[in-house]
């Protein structure tokens, strides 16, 4: 190891230090991370309800690295490091990556993360930002990114010890992103992520990433498919109907979203039929502002009122529409809505109906 004292240097740039750990380790080390003033005043805190970082205890640490800083690079990779929390119980089985810095580019390589029942790997580049010195987002916006994400298998349950406001998701998760570009002006290769018996898989763009005001998302879905019975039964705090007879949903179409509104052009394939809509949303103002068009065809009605171990039997139907519905609020105090549809030539049991018009 070969250590040289810390410049005088102030100009905002690292130190210019030469510093080399060929190998640095810990071994079944206990680590208590504790909070003394809040400990106080929450002594009956429910350790259940996930982890608390100001009275953590990790058991069982263990950390293998090595790493160097010249100047002004940084490097480190961790070989290894695992370690255990009691209560609530979480084991982290393996921890591993390079890392690197400097005035002129950040990169993450090989990152790999392994608990009991999540899989996660990663790695991300960022070139033309110095970390070692002030910035901000139109410092940056130009500054080129590569970002992978691929994880097999999410734990949800897992996730749910670190951000206890997803309670009660439980079950597992898949997810895949691939990005590159313009941190302001950012490519999405590829997001493909399924829950629930739930998919999307979509690619787009992302624009002035980071700035949440201007925040836009430009996104071509592939492939969608939404399950109502399963999504019901895994969150059930939405409330949503299990519409079973629905099937699963796929999706597929274009998707335009800013922090203030939404407009998505989409076709819809369950066991009801297909569906083509274009819709806005506009939430700008207090009040939720909608407008739709849409149209049917071939749709089966009775496939929406189908209830799980219904033994009723609805009228069969095939219904060809199309129509426009808008409006603005969400409750019944305040909802003003106006509807348009037209009926083609459709069926209802054995009868044919031509046109009509509500």
């Amino acid at each position: 190891m070969l250590f040289r004292s810390f410049s005088s240097d102030t100009s905002g740039a690292p130190p210019k230090t030469f510093l080399s750990i060929a190998r640095f380790g810990i071994t079944n080390a206990d680590v208590f991370v504790v909070d003394s003033a809040w400990l106080d005043s929450h002594r009956d805190y429910d350790t259940s309800k996930g982890i608390h970082f100001r009275n953590l205890h990790l058991s069982n640490l263990n950390l293998l690295l090595s790493g160097k800083i010249d100047k002004t690079t940084y490097e480190a990779t961790i070989q290894n490091f695992f370690c255990e929390i009691d209560s609530p119980h979480f084991a982290l089985k393996s921890f591993s990556g390079k890392f690197f810095a400097s005035p002129s580019q950040i990169r993450t390589d090989g990152v790999d993360l392994q608990t009991e029942f999540s899989k996660i790997s990663l790695s991300s580049r960022i070139d033309g930002v110095n970390i070692f010195s002030p910035f901000s987002f139109d410092t940056i916006s130009h500054k080129h990114l590569d970002f992978s994400f691929y994880s097999p298998v999410v734990s949800l349950d897992e996730l749910v010890l670190f951000f206890p406001s997803l309670s009660p998701l439980s079950g597992s998760a898949f997810l895949e992103l691939n990005t590159a570009g313009e941190i302001g002006n950012l490519a999405i290769s590829t997001l493909h992520a399924e829950a629930f018996e739930s998919s999307v898989n979509l690619s787009g763009m992302l624009r002035a990433l980071p700035n949440k005001d201007s925040l836009f998302l430009d996104a071509n879905i592939s492939d969608a498919a939404f399950s109502f019975a399963e999504v019901s039964s895994g969150i059930p705090q939405l409330y949503l109907p299990s519409l079973p007879g629905l099937g699963q949903i796929h999706f597929s179409g274009k998707l335009a979203a800013s922090p203030h509104s939404c407009n998505a052009d989409l076709l819809t394939t369950s066991n009801a039929g297909q569906i083509k809509t274009n819709t806005l949303l506009d939430w700008s103002n207090p009040e939720l502002q909608y407008q739709s068009n849409f149209s049917a065809h071939s749709f089966s009605l009775q496939s929406v009122l189908q209830k799980e171990s219904d033994n009723e039997v609805f009228p069969q139907t095939s219904l060809n529409i199309h129509g426009h519905v808008s409006g603005k609020g969400t409750s019944l105090g305040n909802i003003v809505s106006t509807a348009s549809i037209s009926i083609d030539s459709s069926s209802v049991l054995w009868s044919k109906i031509g046109r009509a018009h509500v």
